[in-house]
């Protein structure tokens, strides 16, 4: 992954100041707060939140065959994403569709979607979600066949302007 270059600290202080230096909780006389942020990044389960926190949670399907007719798998994540996001790669990895490829009289697989680009479409679309709408996730979706291999993130975005307008914009330039 990445390297901070950051002692880590030596005691459990020592991690509450750190995480308090980065506004992720705060301490409210004897005990400390989450903040939404330290929350979704951070839980171990994040169905222990309320739903505007928990529902952050990306969902995860797989589809069997060439459609979305028939599910493999329909997964919702639990951990945060600073915690779960390797966890969440590996199984999308594993996951993905595999080719053979022969070199030198060795056989080889090889995933149809590099670990590298799943790590970026994956660390972009929890990124630049819209964090002001409760009960909206980020949802990855596979295909998981070699004929007609596909994944996809998406999220909700909102539209300035007129969807109206948008859409007889882009119909009257094709005009």
């Amino acid at each position: 992954m990445f390297e901070i270059r950051l002692p880590y600290p030596t005691s459990q202080s020592g991690v509450l100041e750190r995480l308090e230096s980065e506004q992720l909780i705060r301490r409210t006389g004897a005990t400390w707060t989450i903040f939404n942020l330290g929350a979704i990044l951070l839980a171990k389960q994040l169905d222990s939140f309320p739903l505007s926190v928990s529902r952050k949670a990306f969902r995860l399907v797989v589809y069997e065959g060439t459609g979305k007719v028939e599910t493999k798998l329909d997964q919702i994540g639990k951990k945060g994403y600073a915690l779960g996001f390797e966890g969440l790669l590996s199984m999308l990895h594993g996951l993905a569709p595999k080719n053979h490829i022969v070199e030198q009289a060795l056989r080889e697989e090889v995933r149809m979607f590099p670990k590298q680009a799943l790590r970026e479409l994956i660390a972009n679309a929890l990124v630049h979600q819209d964090y002001s709408l409760t009960g909206m996730s980020v949802m990855i979706e596979m295909l998981a066949t070699v004929s007609r291999s596909r994944i996809r993130a998406s999220r909700l975005f909102l539209l300035s302007g007129s969807l109206t307008s948008i859409v007889h914009a882009t119909r009257d330039s094709q005009i």
